[in-house]
């Protein structure tokens, strides 16, 4: 560790001359913690789409059973319309 409590990193590139960059532990730190933070957002969010994906599915079969149950009604209603209207007609 250099004096003064700072961390020294060298950065070479083929094309370019040495740059040095000095940084204080704590900007290492914070880097460190947001990258691990920016994973947990990450995670969480992954698994509340998830969650949501399958609230979504559930809502989609309640939705076509509901629809359905809703078309036998309309049919049985239409049968039952008929059969009235044959018997007013005797």
């Amino acid at each position: 560790m250099a004096s003064g409590g700072k961390i020294s990193i060298l950065v070479m590139r083929d094309d370019a001359d040495v740059r040095r960059m000095r940084l204080s532990p704590f900007w290492i730190k914070a880097a460190v913690w947001g990258v691990v933070l920016l994973a947990v957002v990450a995670a969480g969010s992954a698994v509340g789409a998830y969650y949501y994906q399958g609230l979504v599915g559930t809502s989609e079969k309640v939705a076509q059973n509901a629809e359905r149950q809703a078309k036998q009604a309309q049919d049985r209603l239409i049968r039952l319309d008929e059969i009235e209207t044959i018997l007013r007609s005797k």
